[in-house]
């Protein structure tokens, strides 16, 4: 499958392609994220429009749009013209056929669990393996028929998945691990893979940067190598000494101010399958210190601010035939960028391996790359456009090598999508523009922290302390301020004051924070599909049991009260981290209230991310006597059902 592929890429003499690779047979394809290709037939998956555009991409024009089911997210195509699509917001997983007249058609729809994301075909195209994101689950399916095989428990969200050999590798979306299931078993085998930079590494932070928001998992043509499309979060403290606007010196920052290291940057995690380790290589010059070095990352630390090559919120990627170039489209910065698998360190962007960037349109969610090798193909999600790139004859820089040769749309506009929805979606994901954030490669968007509307699952050591990112999709968010871990947030307006001081940002009108409030209320905005909810909304007994103690002995209620589960006021519940600023300042050591809405997949939990399971959360050295529920009055067995109702909020 994968040497077929390959030849009839290279017969065209592509872009960089030079010759096809032997090795491990893997799940290798020329598409990845929303577009899969099949010849010269584009298959879009068309989130907004719930449906699957197909395109010919010969004449760049599309050929049919066809409703699927809500939220269809990632779409992968077979040698036999069988196009697969997961539907985030069903459940399910949806197969189109061609028909007798050419035309594609729904075949079959088969239900897999909650949020399925990845997908990936194994070796003999006659399994679908299936990432079932909240469900925590891998899936696997029967192409012909679309029954489900068998199942495995992976647990921590894992969002994509990739087949090499007789192994599938499962990327997790907030821990920053891979899992490893054997095919042949139908079970998880091997230790997970620790996508953080192993030891060794000259950077001067070393492994201070964390894996977080995978994007996708994608493998070598060889089967050697697999690459692990990320953010990566800051994990060391934060607090800077050069701030923006004329903030004072003292203040945090989420973007980089001069001489610093933003927060969050987009990095590709290269795992050598011999060792099922992730590679770290020394940083080959004094100015890349700041940044993990066997991952790519912008590396312009200021000096190029306009750096063409910052990659935020990569969401897909294409590996070429040979092995040896990556094409990844970032989310946040709205390009396609073209890079050395292999060569990382240096100055100038060309002695990181950087072969090009291209701005492609808003919200970048897919990339394929045609049969000839010739052109690329990236969908531009939020323009609904399929836009196609080829290389400039007359390039003579890295800003010019890639060229738009035409933009294809690609699916209609649905009506719940206003001006102001839009607005505040583009506004919510641009970590490169100058607006929300500092221009070029050393911005961070809302949604690096706060990926889809959820949390990246990461604790920050900020100035006033270690807090851990909130999930804002609830669907009340205007309802809970104020805002952040200690109210200091009195509106939606007010945030401000964190786009100018601490993203770098400009002063923007009221109208862009009530544009990005509507974003996060919007349909735009899928609120998580929680498991452990029963369809018709009954309780189990222990559930039940559960929510007689949250409304009565246990005292929840108290505070994480009406439908939005939250006073919005503070509390000193006696969590406070030795770091805390309330330690060391004349500052209450009182924090808000959290909503628990979707508080089942949110964690860590509390301000400050020590607890790691919900259950944890009532530990007794966590409670500090009874300031945070009546806890010490709970048996284990209690405890037990009291978590199982919060995991059904």
């Amino acid at each position: 499958m994968i040497m077929k592929r390959c030849l009839s890429m290279l017969a065209g003499a592509g872009l960089l392609l030079a010759g096809c690779p032997q090795g491990t047979p893997n799940s290798w394809a020329p598409a990845n994220g929303s577009l899969a290709i099949h010849g010269d037939t584009l298959f879009v998956a068309h989130r907004d429009g719930d449906s699957v555009v197909v395109i010919d991409a010969a004449r760049g024009e599309a050929l049919a749009e066809i409703p699927v089911g809500k939220k269809p997210e990632r779409i992968v195509a077979a040698d036999d013209g069988s196009v697969f699509v997961s539907l985030r917001g069903e459940r399910s997983v949806a197969k189109l056929v061609p028909s007798e007249s050419g035309d594609y058609v729904l075949d079959a729809v088969a239900l897999v669990g909650a949020e399925p994301v990845g997908l990936s075909l194994s070796l003999d195209q006659g399994t679908l393996l299936v990432a079932v994101q909240e469900s925590g689950t891998l899936a696997a399916l029967d192409t012909q028929r679309l029954e489900k095989l068998w199942e495995v428990q992976l647990g921590d969200h894992p969002r994509d998945v990739t087949v090499v050999g007789e192994t599938a590798f499962v990327a997790h979306w907030k821990t920053g691990q891979v899992s490893q299931v054997d095919l042949s078993r139908h079970e998880a085998g091997g230790q997970a893979i620790d996508l953080t930079q192993s030891p060794g590494s000259t950077s001067r932070f070393g492994g201070a940067f964390r894996p977080r928001v995978v994007g996708t998992i994608v493998p070598a043509p060889g089967g050697d190598r697999i690459f692990v499309a990320s953010n990566q979060a800051r994990a060391d403290s934060i607090a800077s000494t050069n701030g923006f606007n004329g903030t004072p010196s003292t203040a945090e920052y989420y973007a980089a101010a001069p001489g610093a290291a933003p927060v969050v940057t987009g990095g590709i995690s290269t795992v050598d399958l011999r060792t099922r380790r992730t590679l770290s290589e020394p940083a080959q010059d004094p100015l890349d210190a700041n940044f993990p070095p066997a991952i790519f990352a912008d590396m312009s630390l200021g000096a190029r601010d306009t750096d063409p090559a910052a990659l935020k919120s990569p969401t897909a990627a294409v590996v070429d035939p040979t092995g040896e170039w990556m094409y990844a489209v970032g989310k946040s910065s709205n390009n396609l960028v073209v890079f050395s698998t292999r060569q990382r360190g240096g100055l100038l962007l060309d002695e990181r391996g950087v072969y090009a960037s291209i701005s492609v349109g808003r919200g970048p969610t897919g990339v394929a790359l045609s049969a000839d090798g010739r052109r690329a193909f990236v969908h531009a999600s939020f323009d609904h456009r399929v836009v196609v790139v080829q290389r400039n004859p007359a390039a003579t820089r890295t800003d010019n090598r890639l060229q738009i040769a035409a933009s294809i749309p690609a699916g209609h506009r649905p009506d719940w999508l206003t001006p102001e929805i839009d607005r505040g979606r583009t506004l919510f994901n641009d970590g490169v523009s100058g607006t929300m954030t500092v221009a070029g490669g050393m911005g961070v968007s809302c949604a690096g922290c706060h990926p889809e509307g959820r949390d990246d699952g990461h604790e920050w050591l900020f100035v006033e302390g270690a807090r851990n990112t909130p999930l804002l999709a609830t669907g009340f968010l205007g309802q809970t301020a104020p805002f952040h871990w200690d109210g200091s947030i009195t509106t939606f307006h007010d945030l401000q004051r964190i786009v100018t001081e601490r993203m770098g940002g400009q002063q923007l009108p009221d109208t862009d924070f009530e544009a990005i409030l509507a974003f996060l209320e919007s349909p735009a905005i899928l609120q998580p599909d929680n498991p452990n909810r029963s369809e018709d909304g009954h309780l189990t007994p222990a559930q039940q049991r559960g929510r007689d103690l949250f409304m009565g002995k246990a005292g929840c209620i108290g505070c994480h009260t009406g439908p939005t589960t939250t006073d919005n006021a503070n509390h000193d519940v006696g969590v406070v981290d030795d770091t805390d600023i309330c330690n060391f300042a004349d500052i209450e050591c009182a924090f808000q209230t959290p909503s628990l809405r979707h508080v089942y997949t949110s964690g860590p939990w509390l301000h400050t991310g020590e607890a790691r399971d919900l259950r944890e959360r009532f530990d007794p050295a966590l409670n500090a006597g009874e300031r945070h529920g009546n806890v010490s009055a709970l048996s284990p067995e209690e405890i037990d059902d009291l978590v199982a109702y919060l995991k059904t909020l």
